[in-house]
């Protein structure tokens, strides 16, 4: 039997309580402690409902601790949480919860075995799905939701615009942390989802709101101050669109950062043969150079490209793709740059390679 997911429980003690709760349960259920499965499977019903009522109506979570199963039951009916047929097990289960009390197990002479505690399990389940069904009724999805349809739909990718609508703004931004650092298991879906999870992040970026935009930006930046270089690349990746709504002297510190990646890299990035996997996604910089000290070691970078060419077709079209977007003016500075002041034994070969490469696209050298 599938163990229970209590993502949506709100209260962190209580879903620890829960998850502790539940092992045990399963465990008991294993070893045929049916007494055991009895107890602890109301217990995990009382938590859950704790958790629900004091997050979803009025009045807190002591106050609702200080309730007997029977009036939470009663109070999550009356708000319509569960239904009438839910009401009734979860009354048969409280008769079993008293068995904890062994006077009460004499007195009334109650009777049970294994399948009556699988039947108690199996309503662990059924209050669940259904408090996870009011959940989605009165909010929209989750975003474990989310993640656990792509998981288990190929088709699911295909309507994620449709997905997000059911989030609220809070689920959205935690759908985002959960596919910035989603880690596959071994399922095949599981691993095309891990190889798409950056086209998901483009599209879940207009249902985010800006000010947590601009967190994740100021994260950015702090870690090009004290992260490492993959967490980096990744981040400006996702965020190199938004780098307007940082003061400019944040978004240069992330510009010069990536600029002298790819300047100290690229040899070795030639060496091993990755070059269009480190490199990837990183061209957009040249479209933000906004200030003189980033378009000084730009020229910088396009020299360390032109000295490191030796015929490899990858660097010029690299080149082409930074150069193309750069500005009117950085455009014809970065030129004359290359014709006037770089040697003719380092240009003279990749210039011929990148007008060889430009005719062949129909296009002019520079």
């Amino acid at each position: 039997m599938d163990s229970v997911n209590f993502e949506y429980i709100g209260d962190n003690k209580l879903r620890d309580i829960l998850i502790r709760d539940q092992n045990e349960m399963e465990l008991c259920l294993k070893n045929g402690a049916a007494k055991s499965v009895l107890v602890l499977a109301g217990s995990i019903i009382e938590t859950i409902l704790i958790d629900i009522l004091s997050h979803h109506i009025s009045g807190s979570r002591d106050e609702f601790l200080k309730k007997q199963l029977y009036q939470l039951i009663d109070i999550a009916h009356a708000e319509k949480i569960i239904s009438d047929k839910s009401k009734d097990l979860l009354s048969i289960l409280r008769g079993y919860r008293n068995l904890i009390h062994p006077g009460r197990e004499v007195r009334e002479n109650e009777r049970f075995d294994i399948n009556t505690a699988k039947i108690a399990v199996t309503l662990v389940a059924i209050l669940s799905t259904e408090i996870k069904s009011y959940l989605i009724d009165r909010y929209g999805f989750s975003a474990n939701d989310i993640i656990e349809k792509l998981e288990k739909d190929e088709t699911s990718a295909e309507l994620f615009k449709e997905l997000l609508l059911r989030l609220n703004q809070r689920e959205k931004h935690a759908l985002y942390f959960l596919l910035r650092d989603y880690k596959p298991g071994r399922r095949a879906l599981q691993r095309t989802l891990a190889d798409n999870l950056r086209p998901l992040i483009y599209r879940l970026r207009p249902f985010l709101s800006n000010d947590f935009v601009l967190e994740q930006l100021k994260d950015l930046v702090v870690r090009v101050q004290v992260g490492e270089a993959k967490e980096i690349l990744s981040l400006y990746r996702i965020w190199h669109k938004d780098l307007r709504l940082l003061p400019d002297r944040d978004s240069e510190t992330i510009l010069l950062y990536i600029i002298n990646y790819i300047d100290y890299n690229v040899y070795t990035i030639l060496e091993q043969g990755i070059y269009s996997s480190n490199l990837y996604g990183l061209t957009s910089i040249s479209h933000y150079i906004a200030s003189e000290r980033t378009l000084v070691e730009f020229k910088r970078l396009v020299k360390s490209i032109l000295s490191a060419y030796q015929g490899e077709v990858p660097l010029v079209r690299f080149f082409i793709e930074i150069f193309d977007r750069l500005g009117g003016n950085d455009k014809i500075e970065v030129e004359n740059y290359i014709l006037n002041e770089m040697p003719i034994e380092i240009t003279g070969d990749f210039l011929m390679k990148l007008a060889d490469l430009r005719k062949a696209d129909d296009d002019l050298p520079f």
